[in-house]
Order: structure tokens, then sequence, then C-alpha cells
């Protein structure tokens, strides 16, 4: 019998490792930039469940503002997680 392979690892023969199957998913809290969800999946090897919780945001970008004068535009934001003001771009 051959040892188990680690996860992510390729195969012998440079397969890649099976893929989980989702068999649930469920939001569990949208906050407006991002959404967290838990998914349950079907573990490929021993066909037992297990959650697993992501986090889903959509794509966006960051513009950073420059004056005429080369100088860069920030503002000063009160950030809840860092539970202070902080200095950023708009």
């Amino acid at each position: 019998m051959s040892a188990p392979r680690k996860p992510g690892a390729v195969g012998p023969r440079g397969e890649a490792p099976p893929a989980w199957e989702v068999i649930g998913r469920e939001l569990l809290q949208d906050c407006r930039v991002f959404r967290v969800a838990r998914a349950t999946v079907l573990s490929p090897h021993t066909r037992s469940s297990h959650p697993f919780f992501t986090i889903d945001a959509d794509a966006w970008v960051n513009v950073v503002a420059t004056t005429a004068r080369g100088e860069l535009v920030m503002v000063r934001q009160w950030r809840h997680g860092a539970g202070k003001v902080t200095l950023e771009i708009p």
C-alpha cells in the first residue's frame, strides 16, 4: 500500500488531487463589501462531511489620487476593525 498524498500534491502521473464535493452552502452574513458563508463538503478520500467557511467579495480596485504638484491625497477615517482613525487613500 502506498503512502497517502499530502493535500494539493501532484500524483506520480501528474494528475491533480480529487475535488471535494460541495453538498450544501449557507450564507451566514452579508456585510455589504463581503459575504461570509459556510460550505459543507465531502472529502474525496473518506466521504465524510466537513464545514468550511469562506469570505466572498466582489472584485474592486483602489485608485490613488494625486494633486497637480504630485502630492498624494489621503483621508483620515474611522476604522471599526482597528478601533481608531487611520490615514488612508480615499
